[in-house]
């Protein structure tokens, strides 16, 4: 068999069954880790092991706009600084259902409490509320002005985007899935330019989260854990390369871009564990 060669990476065919093997391996100690209540495991990694990987489920898309939104907004703040500043405040990682509350603590602010607030319109206006009176520097890399310019860029583009409904949205990114890769990974791209400290990694945690099993978010766990697995120097492929040749290794070893990216990413966060 001849050597795959995708976007500067090169591995002979006879690779993918170890491949797959082994991420077969990383699952299955993951599962057994997350069952074992002795293991000093995250309460969300030991839910989402055994949803995502030991029950092989995929997120279920949003039926609402606040819905959309909380998922959204969550996404933006999985940046580690934010996350771990998030954490400290509500005591655990936020998900969609705890952002309102995490948000609420954040900035004393009860509005996030709200169902009502959780529109494009809605956030806008608080963060808007919250700037008027923090007159914050928005280009800081503190906390609190950061996620105040996520949910004023965010909620601006999020209004754009559903300009024709939720239908409207996810037909955009259902066509972009459709086109392939290199498309996705375009739509991406221009998701992301317009909301400052928001790249591409967090916008495709975002489509991923709300049930795009074709995404894989390329942050630092994807790229540490990726060249072990496929054992390749990976070091001068760019995030789309990244991006593109991660679809392609998941359909050949058969399975979904999701859940490599699921089995990477705890892998990353709970290896150490492991005896």
């Amino acid at each position: 068999m001849s050597p795959r060669c995708q976007r500067g990476v090169c591995f002979d065919e006879l690779q993918l069954p170890a491949i797959r093997a082994e991420m077969i391996r990383r699952r299955e100690i993951l599962v057994r880790l997350a069952k074992d209540p002795s293991a000093p495991m995250d309460k969300l990694d030991r839910q989402d092991i055994v949803l995502y990987l030991d029950q092989g489920a995929i997120p279920r898309r949003p039926e609402s706009v606040p819905g959309l939104m909380k998922a959204f907004v969550k996404s933006c703040l999985t940046y580690s600084v934010l996350r771990r500043f998030c954490v400290s405040l509500l005591g655990e990682i936020p998900t969609p259902d705890t952002i309102g509350e995490c948000l609420a603590r954040v900035f004393c602010c009860q509005a996030f409490r709200v169902e009502q607030t959780w529109t494009p319109e809605g956030l806008r206006t608080a963060a808007e509320h919250i700037q008027a009176q923090a007159e914050y520097d928005l280009d800081s890399k503190i906390p609190r002005p950061r996620i105040t310019r996520v949910l004023l860029d965010g909620s601006k583009e999020m209004h754009r985007r559903l300009a024709r409904g939720m239908a409207g949205f996810y037909e955009s990114v259902d066509q972009a899935v459709g086109r392939g890769p290199d498309v996705m990974w375009s739509w991406v791209l221009e998701f992301s330019q317009g909301i400052r400290n928001v790249g591409p990694a967090l916008t495709c945690d975002f489509l991923k989260e709300i049930g795009y099993a074709q995404f894989v978010k390329v942050d630092h766990h994807f790229t540490n854990e990726f060249p072990s697995l496929i054992k390749a120097n990976c070091e001068q492929l760019s995030s789309r390369e990244h991006f593109v040749f991660s679809q392609r290794l998941a359909r050949w070893i058969g399975m979904t871009p999701y859940h490599l990216d699921r089995i990477l990413y705890e892998w990353g966060r709970c290896k150490s564990l492991v005896k």
